[in-house]
């Protein structure tokens, strides 16, 4: 099950977004960047986890300053089913449960602001007055 958020539905889920930090994930090989792993957190103190991690598949870095202020593009929530057993070994009787987790997706992940970016359009870095 998928279901499309709007901006107003992702604001009221999460408040202010907040990115906390990335993981960039490359190419072996080519050293080229396949995706982008984001952990993000809003400022909403209903949100039952601290952050959640939202995987981006682009071949750009991202240009977001950690603990800047982003918005997500398409945002999606898919939550899934997560699950295990325990072998009861010497005859005990095996246990198992499951869970539903909360999952977030979303096209891509954009500073909310130019002051919030790591560096210009020029890539000149971006300094605070």
């Amino acid at each position: 099950m998928k279901i499309n958020l709007t901006e107003e539905q992702v604001k009221e889920i999460f408040g202010n977004l907040f990115l906390i930090n990335f993981k960039v994930n490359e190419n072996y090989q080519t050293k080229e960047v396949e995706s982008v792993t984001f952990n993000v957190a809003g400022d909403n103190p209903g949100l039952r986890d601290g952050s959640y991690p939202i995987k981006i598949e682009t071949n750009q870095r991202p240009n977001i300053k950690p603990f800047g202020r982003i918005k997500m593009i398409g945002a999606v929530y898919a939550p899934r089913v997560q699950s295990g057993a325990i072998d009861g070994g010497n005859g005990q009787r095996a246990s198992a449960w499951g869970k539903i987790v909360e999952n977030f997706e979303a096209k891509d992940i954009l500073p909310a602001s130019p002051a919030d970016q790591i560096a210009n359009a020029d890539g000149e870095r971006v300094v605070k007055k």
